[in-house]
């Protein structure tokens, strides 16, 4: 009768850790619904040189996803002169807007996330690379977001 006691029982450890963690945020709320990540991942190259790849990973079902808005603030000066959306999941709505006020150097970028799901779980990443060098540098920032439409930032120098 122990025998099937020690199973059930460690069961029911498992699943209070399991619930424990979600509620204290360690485990991604996602983990538990077995959702996939999507992505939206802008490519810009700016007149000056340098390529500015911003990237999202959300941990939700796409179709919970109305758009993704990035907006990135460059030295004055400088233009884009191309933007690509090579590795987006498909059928997330991006945008992007470019706004050359920032000092010599200065990169900002800026991503709004609009999903139905509250608590979604969210990596955001930005890489700086001088196209003339090879020189890179990357930040990352993670995040439960608070609400649908919570913005997320990123400022880099080179």
């Amino acid at each position: 009768m122990r025998t099937s006691f020690r199973p059930r029982r460690r069961a029911e450890l498992g699943a209070a850790i399991l619930a424990t963690g979600l509620l204290a945020g360690i485990i991604p709320s996602s983990a538990a619904h077995a959702l996939e990540a999507c992505r939206a991942d802008p490519i810009v190259t700016l007149s000056n040189g340098m390529q500015v790849q911003m990237s999202d990973t959300m941990y939700d079902d796409a179709s919970n996803i109305s758009k993704v808005t990035y907006t990135l603030y460059g030295p004055v000066g400088t233009t884009v002169t191309s933007v690509s959306y090579a590795n987006s999941t498909p059928g997330i709505v991006e945008t992007f807007q470019y706004v050359a006020d920032n000092n010599a150097g200065d990169y900002d970028s800026y991503a709004a996330i609009y999903d139905n799901t509250p608590q979604v779980y969210v990596q955001y990443f930005m890489t700086l690379t001088n196209t003339a060098t090879g020189a890179s540098m990357s930040q990352s920032a993670q995040t439960h977001l608070s609400h649908s439409g919570a913005i997320l930032h990123i400022h880099l120098h080179m």
